[in-house]
């Protein structure tokens, strides 16, 4: 009985002690860094196809960037005419 919980607790040490080294390494993969924008594959193909001022703001302007991550061609991301930000606008629409 002794050698079966002595076998059992050298199993568990040694699973908590594989768990806890790699932990911290697999946060630390899913943690971007600051000023790092996360987009999809067709959202980043829409982005290298804007024009460079648009890049810009997709990249500095958190208001702009959610609206434009929202607003698939052929819709516009305008500024808001009645209030603070960025809407997408359809094809054809006007504010």
């Amino acid at each position: 009985m002794s050698r079966t919980r002595i076998t059992l607790a050298a199993l568990l040490l040694a699973a908590a002690g594989a768990v806890s080294v790699a932990s911290p390494a697999l946060a630390a993969v899913h943690c971007p860094k600051p000023g790092t924008v996360v987009m999809s594959d067709e959202s980043y193909v829409r982005f290298l196809m804007a024009d460079p001022e648009e890049q810009q703001l997709i990249l500095t302007n958190p208001e702009y960037a959610k609206a434009w991550t929202g607003c698939l061609p052929p819709d516009r991301v305008e500024p808001n005419m009645w209030g603070p930000g960025y809407v997408c606008l359809p094809e054809g629409a006007v504010q």
